[in-house]
């Protein structure tokens, strides 16, 4: 039973997925409709765990993806301070702080990151621009070198 809450906990990563998936298909209408829901989902577990980073860092996402940039900072900051040595909030953040075009943000909360989460964020499509900037380049050649 615990297993099946944490899951409908998590459903607001589906909305997050589809919201990025209408989003690049052109469907802006319903990008925001699943951005909404998942804002709502990701509200209740912050609600009930307020002192998750993790969550927090979704939470954040969703603001940025739906034009309140002002929480969606508020929300990142607090979810690297409540979570700072979790990789995902971090990368949510990092995200976050590039949808916002706070790209040094952005590259700074990713200077301290891991070489395998600088690769996971090449593949993130929201991220094209970001990952193409001679800065993010300096610090996946930087992981490259301090892993030698």
């Amino acid at each position: 039973m615990d297993r099946l809450i944490k899951t409908f906990r998590t459903m607001y990563l589906t909305w997050l997925f589809l919201g990025v998936c209408h989003r690049r298909t052109g469907s802006a209408l319903e990008a925001r409709k699943a951005f909404h829901r998942g804002l709502t989902l990701v509200g209740e577990e912050v609600a009930r765990s307020p002192r998750s980073g993790y969550d927090r860092s979704f939470l954040a996402y969703f603001c940025a993806q739906l034009g309140e940039p002002a929480r969606a900072e508020s929300e990142a900051a607090q979810s690297l301070l409540l979570s700072p040595a979790q990789v995902g909030p971090g990368w949510m953040a990092a995200l976050t702080y590039e949808r916002l075009g706070r790209r040094d943000k952005a590259l700074n909360v990713l200077a301290s990151a891991p070489r395998d989460l600088l690769e996971d964020t090449r593949r993130w499509p929201e991220a094209s621009s970001l990952v193409s900037d001679e800065r993010f380049l300096a610090l996946m050649a930087s992981a490259r070198t301090s892993e030698r």
